[in-house]
Formats: C-alpha cells, sequence, structure tokens
C-alpha cells in the first residue's frame, strides 16, 4: 500500500502510517512527543542540528519542540507508523509535571511492530479493532518509557521571559553565532 492514512484519537491523541518511496521532511518541528517505528528503509535523520540513521526496527522519539527533518533517498522505500502524543498527557501518566525522553533512537523491533499493529488497529474501520488499539497502545507507552528512560524536565536553563519554544529558536540563533 502506497500512500498516508491518519487519525485523530480523541481530543488529542493522533496517530498516521506511511508508506512512500523517496520521501523527504523538510526541517519543522511538532508541539507535542512524536514517536514513530521505522518498519522498512533507512532513515537519515537530522535533529537538533545532530544526525543519526533509523534502520527498519528502530523507533525515534522526539521531544516537544526539537527541530527535526529527514526522511529516505530517492527511490527507497520506507514505512513507518508515528504516535503524536501532547506533552502534558504523558507528563500526567508519570505524576510528573514535564518529561522528555533520554535519547531520540531506541534499537528495539519488539517495540516498533508492537507500536505499528497498535496504530493499523486504531486506523481500521471496526470498533472493536480501534479499542483493542487503544489498549495495545497503552501497553505499548509504558513498555517504552521502560525500555527508553525519560527524565523530568528543569526549566532553570530558560531565562525569565522564555518559553520552551523561545529557549529552541534562541539556541539555534546561538548556533550560528
Amino acid at each position: 500500500m502506497a500512500g498516508l492514512q491518519h487519525a485523530r484519537i480523541g481530543a488529542s491523541l493522533e496517530v498516521a502510517s506511511a508508506s512512500l518511496a523517496g520521501h523527504r521532511f523538510e526541517k519543522h518541528s511538532h508541539d507535542e512527543f512524536v514517536i514513530s517505528a521505522n518498519l522498512c528503509g533507512l532513515e537519515d535523520v537530522w535533529l537538533d542540528g545532530r544526525t543519526f540513521q533509523a534502520d527498519s526496527g528502530d523507533l525515534t522519539l522526539y521531544n516537544p519542540g526539537q527541530i527535526q527533518g529527514g526522511g529516505v533517498r530517492d527511490g527507497q522505500p520506507w514505512r513507518f507508523a508515528s504516535l503524536y502524543l501532547p506533552a502534558a498527557e504523558l507528563a500526567s501518566s508519570l505524576d510528573l509535571s514535564s518529561v522528555e525522553f533520554d535519547r531520540p533512537l531506541l534499537r528495539s523491533p519488539a517495540l516498533g511492530r508492537e507500536l505499528a499493529a497498535s496504530i493499523e488497529a486504531l486506523l481500521a474501520s471496526d470498533r472493536f479493532a480501534r479499542e483493542r488499539g487503544e489498549e495495545r497502545l497503552l501497553d505499548f507507552l509504558g513498555r517504552l518509557l521502560a525500555a527508553s528512560g525519560t527524565r523530568p524536565v528543569s526549566y532553570t536553563h530558560l531565562r525569565a521571559h522564555e518559553t520552551g519554544r523561545n529557549l529552541v529558536c534562541r539556541l539555534l540563533l546561538e548556533k550560528k553565532k
């Protein structure tokens, strides 16, 4: 199947599944966490000035506000499944005021398959399958957080007038100097 499937789950979750060839994303950011399973293809990733590759079976874990871009080379197949999760929801599920992932890449084919299966169920037309997908997604998130490492966020590095997004912009500008 070529193309993109996308759905909003409830008021705040979003999921997507894509099968593309030679696709690239320009540098951009999200206000929420982006958790993606790379199912096929070797993705070149640019994240906040660093580069790395995500292979089949890898998970990419982007914190809100991080500048990201990348994709696969021309003509190369790429399949991925992604979850877009508001920061407040993930933090409150851990009884924290805020949280972020320690690292952007997790090599875990089993967790990647689990996320993809959850998203596939959430994109199904059958109501029972979607409900089962929600249950699977909750189980997945628990295992992901245990495997990936998260940390409470300290905003002591923010200047008095800055928000997290302003900080990202300031840090990017300072890197150019």
